[in-house]
């Protein structure tokens, strides 16, 4: 259900997930079937009440937007079933010198055990005349519930704000960017060569902003290929662009996205979270931390992208983590990269040659996409467009006894 009010007033969306079983303990599929609904509206001012009647399970989340205006909200539960659960979340954004009231009550009738209600009111102040007020209230009539209540008012978080403006966002598309989605943002280029090592995000919908930024959600997460053939493909989709890691996320949604993704990376960050807030010393952290098992922050992140925003940096960048995106970087038209003072390579392109010791000469002639990198004790030639195949060497030369050379 959404209702929307003027634009310059407010603008108050309710949803209803996961219905249950009533009080008979029928299974219905539709969630009208489970609670009756009443929202009202008076002017001059904002002002509506959201009344659930209970004979089963739901959750109810509302939010609000004021603009120099007034507005009141009165949420209550009434629970009349047994085990009868709800949770009322209402979150308000308030603007110029907008003020908000939220009454909430919760009333749990004679006879209705076992009930597990829970209201809460979150408010993001974007003024420093705006104002928000909670006042949340119990009327538990039956001795077997569990029923609480928490509200919050701060202001808006300083890091998003500033990540988003540091890539060229206006402060007040970036303010609405953090307090209409609060989502993870991350930063990347649209894919032009292969680059092995790194992942890459397909693009879904561009947003439509003032700023001259390009600002897409997320389509999909993909992962790294082993294979330089393979990731040429991938970048043939213009959709596609690198994973840069410019990541900007909230510190509450990323240790829930840890707890519901990798369980034992977020009792160990909880566990370093009570020893900073109770002054423990740096060696109980790093105990903690040298226990946890090691893994990419991809492992939990995957989850979280297609859910997310991805900027498209209006700079120049390059992983250079591999002989390829070394390449890229440093080339100029499809000339030889030199990194030495002693290297002479004649009709030659589309190639790095390296030399460590200045005492020696290297000469070439018609090298074409090749990596030649020499060092004082080993020798590396491998064609440029296989330079992913590196590790296999590595795991050879290993196996075969000569690792000290590494």
């Amino acid at each position: 259900m959404q209702i929307i009010f003027k634009p310059e007033t407010i603008f108050f969306q309710l949803y209803f997930i996961q219905g249950k079983r009533d009080i008979a303990g029928q299974l219905f599929k539709k969630f009208f079937f489970l609670f009756k609904v009443n929202i009202t509206r008076r002017n001059p001012n904002c002002y509506h009440t959201v009344n659930l009647t209970l004979i089963a399970q739901c959750l109810a989340h509302g939010s609000f937007f004021c603009i120099s205006c007034c507005h009141w909200a009165f949420g209550t539960a009434d629970f009349i079933g047994i085990k009868s659960y709800c949770t009322l979340l209402f979150k308000g954004a308030l603007k110029g010198k907008s003020r908000s009231v939220w009454q909430g009550m919760i009333y749990v009738a004679p006879g209705a055990q076992k009930t597990d209600g829970y209201q809460a009111n979150r408010n993001l102040i974007l003024d420093e005349h705006s104002r928000a007020d909670s006042l949340p209230g119990l009327e538990i009539l039956a001795d077997d519930v569990r029923c609480t209540h928490g509200a919050t008012v701060g202001r808006m978080e300083a890091e998003p704000l500033f990540y988003l403006k540091s890539r060229g966002i206006p402060q007040a598309e970036a303010e609405k960017l953090v307090v209409s989605d609060k989502k993870m943002v991350t930063g990347g280029i649209k894919a032009a060569y292969p680059i092995m090592g790194i992942d890459y995000i397909k693009l879904g919908e561009k947003l439509d902003i003032s700023s001259n930024l390009q600002i897409y959600r997320v389509d999909s997460f993909i992962p790294r290929a082993d294979d330089f053939e393979k990731t040429k493909e991938l970048i043939k989709d213009s959709r596609v662009a690198t994973h840069s890691n410019h990541v900007c996320w909230y510190a509450e949604l990323a240790l829930e996205a840890y707890k519901n993704h990798r369980q034992d990376w977020h009792q160990a960050l909880m566990k370093i979270r009570d020893i900073i807030v109770s002054g423990g010393p740096q060696s109980a952290i790093d105990e903690i931390y040298s226990t946890m098992a090691s893994g990419a922050t991809e492992e939990v992140t995957k989850h979280i992208f297609p859910d997310a925003y991805i900027i498209l940096l209006p700079f120049r960048w390059t992983d250079i983590g591999t002989w390829n995106s070394l390449y890229e970087f440093f080339s100029k038209n499809g000339e030889v990269y030199q990194d030495g003072k002693n290297i002479v390579a004649l009709n030659s392109k589309e190639s790095i040659v390296k030399c460590a010791n200045n005492k020696k000469i290297i000469a070439a002639y018609g090298l074409e996409d090749l990596v030649v990198i020499d060092t004082n004790d080993a020798l590396l030639i491998i064609p440029k467009s296989k330079a992913d195949k590196v590790g296999d060497l590595l795991k050879e030369v290993k196996e075969r006894g000569m690792a000290n050379f590494l």
